[in-house]
């Protein structure tokens, strides 16, 4: 889980830890946007356009896609980030704003693709199940459940594996 710290416009750290948009991880880039008049913060008449530059790492963290990177702007009251639907110009993310405060690169996440059983189911007993792990993966969550509900289910956090035999009872 990556989280960030926003600074105030006189470039102190804000006690609030701000964790990333869900399934994200934060690039290499974020940035505290303030607009001070007489001193004090003022808000955008019209709309700003905002370039951020993105680097290999940032793309390799999305897949090597960049359609997998994205600006997002903090609204501190609601909690929450809100994507500015960025668009890509070469290695640079250009989005449109009316808003000033925590704005970052984030990269969206791949999961994991299923390479074993087909289909993702299995009958039997003890089947082994495999996949496939994005770049960077650390950790995987696996959680198997009985079709029917019918018995007990599994709920593993492993390290970056890439299968698991299921022992039968």
């Amino acid at each position: 889980s990556s989280t960030a710290t926003a600074e105030d416009g006189a470039g102190r750290v804000l006690a609030e830890t701000i964790p990333t948009p869900e399934g994200s991880a934060y690039g290499s880039s974020a940035y505290n946007f303030t607009v001070l008049l007489d001193g004090l913060p003022a808000t955008l008449a019209q709309v700003v356009s905002m370039s951020v530059g993105y680097t290999g790492d940032d793309l390799a963290l999305a897949g090597g896609k960049s359609a997998g990177l994205r600006l997002v702007h903090y609204d501190p009251v609601a909690r929450t980030w809100a994507d500015l639907g960025a668009k890509v110009s070469g290695s640079t993310l250009i989005g449109s704003t009316k808003l000033t405060g925590l704005f970052a690169l984030v990269a969206t996440l791949p999961t994991p693709a299923l390479t074993g059983p087909p289909d993702g189911e299995v009958t039997g007993l003890g089947p082994l199940l495999t996949w496939a792990n994005p770049n960077g993966t650390t950790q995987i969550h696996i959680q198997v459940i009985p079709i029917n509900n019918d018995g007990p289910g599994i709920d593993l956090i492993r390290n970056a594996e890439t299968g698991y035999q299921v022992a039968a009872p």
